[in-house]
C-alpha cells in the first residue's frame, strides 16, 4: 500500500513546455516507483537532480526506491516527476491528474491516481542561488554550442532547467551578469 501526500505541480509561464511534479510517497511494504503518466504532457519521466562538483545535473532514472515505511520526498532540486512537452499552460489553482505505478517486492504493480494542485513557486521551492547560477550557465553554454540545430530533448531539458530557475527567483541574465542584449536570441529566456 502506497500513500501520496502533498502532491503539487509547479505552475508554468507563457511558452514553457516542461515542469516538475512533487510529493511525498510512503510505501508500507517497500517497493519501487517505476512509472508516472499524465494527460497534460507528451513525455513523463522520473528525474533526479544532483551536484557533480560545481555543476548541477538532472537526469532521467528508471525507478525510485521506496523503502518500507519510509517517506521519500520529491522536491525541487531533488527527485521529481518531469512533465515535458506540455499540451497546455498550467496555472496556479489548476489541478493535474497523475498516474503513478509502484512495483512491490513481489513484482505486483499498484496503480495510484493522484490529483496534484498546481502552485506558483514559493520561497520553500526556491533553488539555492549557486545551483541556479550553475544551471543558467549550462543552459546558455549548451544553446550557444548547439545554435539552431538543437535537438528536441535539449529544448525540453532547457525548459526544465528554466522552470527550476523560475522557482529560484533568479533570472538568467542576473545569474550570468549579462543584459538581455548580450544573450543571443536562442539563449533569451527572461
Amino acid at each position: 500500500q502506497t500513500t501520496v501526500k502533498d502532491a503539487w505541480v509547479r505552475a508554468t509561464v507563457a511558452g514553457q513546455k516542461a515542469t516538475g511534479a512533487f510529493m511525498q510517497l510512503t510505501d508500507a511494504a517497500g517497493g519501487r516507483l517505476v512509472e508516472a503518466r499524465s494527460g497534460v504532457a507528451g513525455v513523463v519521466e522520473l528525474h533526479e537532480m544532483s551536484m557533480e562538483g560545481s555543476t548541477m545535473k538532472m537526469r532521467a532514472i528508471p525507478g525510485i526506491e521506496l523503502p518500507a515505511g519510509k517517506t521519500v520526498e520529491f522536491k525541487p532540486g531533488g527527485l521529481h516527476v518531469m512533465l515535458m512537452d506540455l499540451k497546455q499552460p498550467l496555472a496556479a489553482g489548476d489541478s493535474v491528474a497523475l498516474t503513478l505505478i509502484v512495483e512491490g517486492k513481489d513484482k505486483k504493480r499498484e496503480t495510484i491516481e493522484v490529483k496534484a494542485a498546481v502552485r506558483a513557486p514559493t520561497l520553500a521551492g526556491k533553488l539555492p542561488k549557486p545551483l541556479a547560477i550553475s544551471a543558467a550557465k549550462r543552459v546558455v553554454e549548451t544553446d550557444l554550442r548547439a545554435g539552431e540545430n538543437r535537438a528536441p530533448w535539449i529544448l525540453a531539458r532547457d525548459a526544465a532547467v528554466l522552470a527550476l530557475l523560475y522557482g529560484s527567483g533568479l533570472r538568467i541574465s542576473e545569474a550570468l551578469g549579462l543584459s538581455l542584449e548580450d544573450l543571443p536570441a536562442a539563449g533569451r529566456t527572461d
